[in-house]
């Protein structure tokens, strides 16, 4: 009766699971993808995507900027003047293959071009170019232009992409961290009441109540404890050093207190991000067109497109007009409008002979625009392949740990029918201690379990090129 009294005391609270509560130490998931969001260094390189985005879509834009030029020119030779003269000129493009221009020109002397010459106070002019074969549908211009915006769509869905990598590695960190720390509290637990089991069978042994061979197995059974508990300990410290390579706080590197704590409850959010993800592949059928790599990949074919179009815009002659509206003074443009005599026309035509250069870049332009489609489709059919594979390995994962949950509780109760029977009387100090090890290791091994499920649970999500638009 009296071992039975000190047994109790020994073992009266043994692996029931204690409820750790919330300290200023613990780290809430949702915390933790807010401080990285904005203090991690990947997280700020990600977002200034889309700001190199915008300034090489401000670049291309550039192209159509006015220009405005002048020139001065003369010529005297042998003390006699040939020829002087000046020019300035406002050109504006458009986006629609025409060009506004206006200005001034004189050009004086006896040796002066015929062509060029002008009265003595020069005069103005208004007007527009245009081409009518080459550059007509596009240019270089507005090429460039329709590229650049699909940089800059593709900016942003870079940053979708870096962000879910960068997200997935932090959860997959924190998970193991919140699983180390976990198998650690089961660790200390049984670590300190072995110890004090220890104790107390040195009391009984002391008395007489047990043989030496009982205290001998208590100290087995501590060795081993102490053993995980120190394999655990490090595990949580690795869990947790690795989680802190994330965190930074206002661009310096910041290392987690040694009494931080996770909370694995809050890991419950990544089912619910799970459901959604899957409502949405089972109700749009073009789902994986949100996926930041395969949009990436469809905007590498719009990019390519818009070269073979440019491309094929070069296969055709280049036949320019031009035609310009003249007048003395600004004011007389009204009425050199109506008056046919006061105007300048051209037309511009040049040609390669034997379109080498086009048909090369055509050529080129076609069979890298045939390489990008077969790599977006299979990149479709992975992408796909593995949402599938990984949907079912969460399904299995969460029946593997629903498992692993139930035969930790069936070993806690056998456990405690054995304890139960201790109690009254029917002593077996080895049958106890087998069935309280089994336990331990099915409550410490439940961890496993839960993390692989976790695990598949963040596979699918960032597969899934979802996250980013789930936070």
């Amino acid at each position: 009766m009296k071992k039975s009294k000190v047994w109790a005391v020994l073992m009266l609270a043994i692996y029931a699971y204690p409820a750790f509560a919330q300290s200023d130490s613990s780290l809430r998931l949702g915390t933790l993808v807010n401080w990285i969001l904005q203090e991690h260094p990947l997280a700020k390189a990600a977002k200034a995507e889309t700001q190199i985005g915008a300034a090489t879509l401000q670049t291309a834009r550039g192209a159509f900027d006015p220009q405005i030029q002048w020139s001065q020119v003369s010529k005297t030779l042998g003390g006699k003047p040939y020829y002087e003269g000046e020019q300035w000129q406002l050109q504006s493009y458009t986006r629609w293959a025409v060009a506004w221009e206006s200005g001034f020109e004189r050009m004086l002397g006896d040796a002066a071009n015929p062509a060029q010459s002008t009265p003595d106070q020069g005069f103005y002019y208004q007007g527009l170019s245009m081409p009518l074969l080459r550059d007509l549908v596009t240019d270089y211009r507005r090429t460039g232009l329709q590229k650049a915006k699909i940089a800059q769509a593709a900016s942003a869905w870079e940053r979708n992409d870096q962000i879910n990598s960068l997200l997935s590695e932090v959860f997959l960190d924190y998970i193991d961290w919140t699983q180390s720390w976990e198998q650690l509290q089961q660790a200390n637990l049984a670590l300190t009441l072995s110890q004090n089991r220890l104790e107390g069978m040195r009391i009984l042994f002391e008395q007489g109540s047990c043989n030496a061979l009982d205290t001998l197995e208590a100290f087995s059974q501590f060795a081993a404890y102490a053993s995980k508990q120190a394999e655990y300990s490090y595990k949580e410290a690795k869990g947790r050093i690795m989680l802190s390579r994330h965190l930074w706080i206002n661009d310096v590197p910041y290392l987690l207190r040694d009494d931080a704590e996770p909370e694995s409850q809050h890991l419950d959010q990544l089912s619910n991000w799970v459901d959604l993800v899957r409502n949405q592949i089972s109700s749009d059928s073009t789902w994986y067109n949100l996926h930041p790599q395969l949009a990436l990949a469809q905007l590498k074919i719009d990019s390519k497109n818009w070269e073979l179009k440019y491309w094929r815009n070069e296969m055709l002659p280049q036949l320019d007009l031009k035609y310009q509206w003249l007048g003395s003074n600004w004011n007389s443009f009204p009425n050199s409008l109506q008056t046919p005599d006061n105007q300048r026309f051209g037309l511009y035509f040049q040609s390669p002979l034997f379109l080498r250069s086009a048909r090369g870049q055509i050529q080129s332009a076609r069979t890298e625009l045939a390489q990008l489609s077969w790599q977006y489709d299979q990149k479709q059919r992975d992408v796909l392949a593995k949402q599938l594979a990984l949907s079912q390995g969460v399904d299995r994962y969460q029946e593997a740990y629903r498992w692993s949950a139930q035969q930790a509780e069936s070993l806690q109760k056998l456990y405690e029918a054995e304890w139960e029977k201790f109690q009254a009387g029917d002593v077996q100090f080895f049958i106890l201690n087998t069935r309280e090890s089994r336990f331990v290791q099915s409550a410490i091994s439940q961890w496993d379990a839960w993390a692989a499920y976790r695990q598949s649970e963040v596979a699918l999500l960032f597969q899934s090129g979802l996250l980013p638009a789930l936070l």
